[in-house]
């Protein structure tokens, strides 16, 4: 195995109502601090945006429902 890099501390100031969304985020997916809610968060967002590369469609659906999330548009991130 390679050598452990060390991690870089990186400091945020967040809305009190961020804050209260991540604790909210971390109780539902068990997370055991907001830290941990932010790499998941960062891991998801990076599967989206490399789908999203590679020409995938992202899509929600729900029972018959079906509704396209138009990624390019929401997130200001433009086919090159």
């Amino acid at each position: 195995m390679g050598k452990k890099q060390k991690n870089i501390t990186t400091t945020i100031s967040l809305p009190p109502e961020v804050h209260r969304l991540m604790d909210d985020l971390a109780e539902k997916v068990g997370a055991t601090s907001k830290v941990e809610v932010i790499r998941r968060a960062i891991g998801v967002y990076d599967m989206i945006v490399r789908s999203y590369e590679q020409g995938y469609d992202i899509q929600q659906t729900k029972g018959d429902e079906s509704n396209k999330i138009i990624f390019a548009e929401l997130y200001l991130l433009r086919p090159k």
